[in-house]
C-alpha cells in the first residue's frame, strides 16, 4: 500500500554509447542527467515511471514525449530511466521536480507544462465549457465507463486510498473552504433536482445489525471529539434549527409509545444501569445551581397564586 512517503522524481533519458557512459560515470552522477540527453522529467510513486514506455508498447503514441521514446524503441534501443529523489511525499516530490526541471534546458524537454505543474493550464472558459460538454457526452455511454473504471483500476484507487490520512493543516483548509457561502450555493444548486436514496422505498429502513454498530460507535467517537475541542452549533445555526421546529408538536404513536416503554422497562432490569441513574440524579440533585434554580421556579409559582388569589380569577382558571 502506497505511503506517504512513497513519491519519487524520476528522468527520462536517451540512450548514449557504452565509452560515454562509463566515461560520465566515472566523473560524476549528475553529468548524466544535467547534459541534453534528458528529454523527459516527471514525479509519481508505484509504476509511474514505466507507464510512458508501456503506453508507447500498446500502441498510444499521442505527445512529444511517446514519440521520442516510440522512436528509440524502433532503433532496438530502450529508454535510460533513472529515479533522482525518493522517499518524498507529494508536495515534495512536485517541488524537487520543479527544482530539476529548472537546471536543465527546457529546450530540450517533451513536458506538456513545466516540471512540476503537472500539466496544470489555465483554460478560458469557453474551452473549459467544451471540455465539460465532451466530458459529459462521453460519461453518457455505457461502454467507455466500462472502460475508465474497471474492476482492477476501482481496487487500486480504493488501495491507494485506504487509510490516508491527512495533516491536520489539510484538514483545516478544507473545512475553511467547504464553509464559504459561494460553496455552499453551488453545492446546493447541484443538488437540486436530484432525487434523493431513499426515493420510493416504503417505511423506515431496516438496516443491518453491523451497520447499525458501526453507525453507532462513529457517531460516538465523533461526538467525543466534538466534545473535547468544544465544538457547538453556530448561533445562527442553532436559531434557523429553533425557527423551524416552533409550533411544531412532536409527533407520538402509539408504537413510539410502546417502544419507548419497552427500552426503558429493559433498561430498568440492569441494576448497574438503575445505580448510575441514581447517582446522577443525586449528583444533580445536590448541586448548587439546580437547588437555585428549583427555589426560583417554586417561588415564582407562588407569586403567580398569590397574584391570582387577590383577584377575582381562581387559581384554577389561570
Amino acid at each position: 500500500m502506497p505511503t506517504e512517503h512513497s513519491h519519487y522524481v524520476y528522468v527520462y533519458r536517451t540512450p548514449i554509447p557504452v565509452r560515454v557512459w562509463d566515461y560520465r560515470f566515472e566523473i560524476g552522477r549528475l553529468l548524466s542527467f544535467t547534459k541534453n540527453d534528458v528529454f523527459y522529467v516527471g514525479s509519481g510513486q508505484n509504476d509511474r515511471i514505466d507507464s510512458h514506455e508501456k503506453e508507447v508498447k500498446k500502441g498510444i503514441i499521442k505527445t512529444e514525449k511517446q514519440r521520442v521514446i516510440a522512436k528509440i524503441l524502433a532503433k532496438g534501443l530502450f529508454p535510460v530511466k533513472e529515479k533522482i529523489f525518493v522517499g518524498l511525499t507529494g508536495k515534495e516530490a512536485r517541488k524537487k521536480e520543479q527544482e530539476l526541471g529548472e537546471s536543465i534546458d527546457l529546450s530540450n524537454l517533451t513536458n506538456v507544462a513545466p516540471p512540476g505543474k503537472n500539466g496544470v493550464t489555465n483554460h478560458s472558459k469557453e474551452t473549459k465549457e467544451k471540455i465539460k460538454k465532451a466530458s459529459k457526452r462521453c460519461w453518457k455511454d455505457p461502454d467507455y465507463r466500462a472502460k475508465v473504471h474497471t474492476s482492477e483500476s476501482n481496487k487500486r484507487i480504493s488501495e491507494t486510498l485506504t487509510g490516508r490520512k491527512f495533516s491536520e493543516e489539510r484538514k483545516a483548509k478544507h473545512k475553511l473552504a467547504m464553509n464559504r457561502l459561494e460553496v455552499k450555493q453551488k453545492l446546493s444548486a447541484a443538488g437540486k433536482g436530484r432525487p434523493s436514496w431513499n426515493k420510493g422505498k416504503q417505511g423506515v429502513q431496516i438496516f443491518s445489525s453491523e451497520t447499525r454498530i458501526k453507525c453507532s460507535d462513529h457517531m460516538k467517537e465523533e461526538w467525543k471529539r466534538r466534545k473535547a475541542i468544544g465544538w457547538s452549533f453556530a448561533d445562527e445555526v442553532k436559531a434557523e434549527m429553533s425557527h423551524q421546529r416552533k409550533g411544531k408538536p412532536f409527533k407520538n404513536t402509539e408504537n413510539s409509545h410502546k417502544k419507548r416503554s419497552d427500552t426503558v422497562k429493559k433498561l430498568w432490569k440492569d441494576p448497574s444501569y438503575r445505580e448510575n441513574l441514581m447517582k446522577k440524579r443525586v449528583e444533580v440533585s445536590s448541586s448548587v445551581s439546580y437547588r437555585k434554580k428549583m427555589s426560583n421556579s417554586i417561588k415564582e409559582v407562588w407569586r403567580q397564586r398569590k397574584v391570582v388569589q387577590r383577584g377575582s380569577l381562581s387559581p384554577l382558571s389561570t
